[in-house]
């Protein structure tokens, strides 16, 4: 944030918080089309419940993911601007559920 201008501020966090909604839809879109594919490579039980069961974890976390996005302050406005009486959730603990996430 130090190189963008103080007026600029409140648009670009406002973008970044609708783009990071974006991608973590399209990211789960994506790993759901790779597991489609690879269904057609086995046509036994443990490969399709394990493709099956990947992709249900994807959409578990994608979902917890635009949930904990959307209520992780009150007033949602308080991600990218100043209101008075905001209260947001602690920052680390998410950090650590994305580096979780991704060591996955």
């Amino acid at each position: 944030m130090h190189t963008v201008a103080p007026a600029n501020r409140v648009a670009t966090l406002r973008m970044q918080f609708g783009f990071g909604t974006v991608w973590v839809v399209t990211l789960c879109l994506v790993r759901l089309s790779i597991a489609a594919q690879l269904l057609r490579f086995g046509q036994d039980y443990l490969w399709r419940g394990i493709l099956y069961g990947i992709a249900t974890l994807q959409i578990i976390i994608s979902t917890g993911y635009v949930i904990i996005q959307f209520i992780a302050c009150q007033p949602l406005s308080g991600l990218w601007e100043n209101v008075p009486g905001t209260k947001c959730w602690p920052v680390k603990p998410i950090l650590i559920l994305g580096w979780v996430v991704a060591g996955m």
